[in-house]
């Protein structure tokens, strides 16, 4: 084929999918680097040298392969632009993204400067390695890290053997890079240093009524209305009047956003009569507002203390003289689940204060997933394990379209008898 004349040097140009600088050579694309970086530049300057200097085909291919040395950081740079604009919900990022970011930062710190090409199995199973011993190196804010477990050092290496999937996708790096990689198997139980966490348990009825008078109200609510309906714990934190169908008698609840949507898959909750008295108190506000909101939560507390203050108005502070007018933190519109997490862990923590003085044994610490978990087995106890799928919202994407409506119909006769 013959050469290119100088007035047709290849442009360089920018790949808007991934932010890297490529130039196109003989129909071959072959990637530079970060557009618009120091050293995409000189990899471009140094061929177009190279290609005006000498028409002869070695010179070129060396060109060439001068190009073809993008390096392991660049890898990461492109796929994080993929992942901020992938990995959004509503215009904001989902938790999925903090989690790539983690899930590199090893990669980065070890291999960063190395050839991408050269990322094979063995450097993936020291990245891996890594993970296992994060815990040992030093945390920012001077509180030990905490050990990841071992699944959760399996789901960080798949999402490392996805950012070099994607490079293949974008035709940054050949397929046989990423086809090593699978060759890497994710660790197994017993096998590794890695710890193993026990599976989520049940929490006993007594355990979550020696915890809610500790609660604060409307936590408590929210306990009460995920032990009776088994919805996830977000799915509570999202709850808005909006939301809800009460034209029957059994309420019908289909959150604006859940876990599963991105399969393609519905979610419905079915309210009972138990459910429904629980939550008829938090739907008096306008129907696009959160039902359980932080806000309310310290406006209540604020009220209550002020109620037991034994000092006379007279004297002292008077009631929100010492608010700060500006805090850096205000309480969110709604809560998160971690934030319904640690106000669960907080009143065990009262709660066993209490019980030490009293001489009774303390409160096993327990979370609102264990609730679910509680829910599914109560239901299994009474009826099937087809009634805990139909009410859990478990049903595979495979499943018949002819058993959505049986499982629906067997959720509403559960709900009305039970929630």
């Amino acid at each position: 084929m013959p050469m290119a004349s100088s007035s047709r040097i290849p442009k360089y140009c920018l790949h808007k999918g991934s932010g890297q600088a490529y130039v196109t050579i003989e129909g071959a694309r072959h990637y530079l680097g970060v557009y618009g970086s120091d050293e995409s530049r000189e990899r471009y300057d140094r061929f177009v040298g190279e290609l005006v200097a000498s028409r002869k085909g070695k010179q070129i291919r060396a060109a060439v392969a001068c190009l073809t040395e993008i390096r392991v950081v660049e890898i990461l740079d492109a796929y994080l632009t993929h992942a901020e604009g992938y990995y959004q919900k509503g215009g904001k990022p989902t938790a999925q993204l903090a989690l790539v970011k983690a899930s590199l930062r090893p990669v980065r710190r070890l291999y960063g400067r190395a050839l991408a090409t050269e990322f094979g199995p063995t450097a993936l199973k020291a990245v891996r390695q890594a993970m296992v011993e994060s815990y040992k190196q030093p945390a920012k804010n001077g509180r030990p890290k905490k050990p990841l477990c071992r699944n959760e050092v399996n789901r960080r290496v798949r999402i490392v053997k996805h950012a070099f999937k994607w490079a293949v996708s974008e035709e940054l790096l050949p397929v046989e890079i990423y086809q090593a990689l699978l060759t890497v198997d994710g660790l197994r139980r017993g096998r590794t240093a890695a710890l193993d966490h026990p599976p989520v348990q049940a929490v006993a009825d007594e355990v979550v009524d020696g915890t809610i008078p500790h609660l604060p109200e409307i936590v408590a609510g929210m306990v009460r209305l995920q032990r009776l309906t088994a919805m996830r714990p977000m799915e509570i934190c999202l709850l808005r009047p909006c939301d809800i169908d009460r034209s029957e008698d059994v309420w019908v609840y289909k959150p604006a956003s859940h876990k599963t949507e991105h399969f393609g898959r519905s979610r419905t909750i079915f309210l009972g009569p138990k459910a429904q008295a629980v939550l008829t108190p938090f739907l008096l506000r306008p129907a696009k507002a959160y039902c359980f909101c932080p806000d309310e939560t310290v406006k209540r507390q604020h009220a209550k203390r002020a109620e037991s203050r034994k000092t006379p108005l007279s004297c002292g502070n008077r009631p929100g003289s010492s608010r700060v007018r500006a805090p850096k933190r205000k309480p969110r519109e709604r809560y998160h689940k971690n934030a319904y997490s640690n106000a669960v862990r907080r009143a065990i923590r009262r709660a066993n204060v209490e019980r030490r003085k009293a001489g009774l044994p303390p409160l096993p610490r327990w979370t609102p997933n264990m609730l679910r978990h509680s829910a599914a087995t109560e239901i299994r106890r009474q009826f099937d394990l087809e009634a805990a799928q139909s009410i859990l919202g478990h049903a595979s994407m495979n499943t018949s379209e002819i058993y959505a409506e049986k499982n629906l119909t067997l959720a509403r006769q559960i709900a009305a008898k039970i929630g």
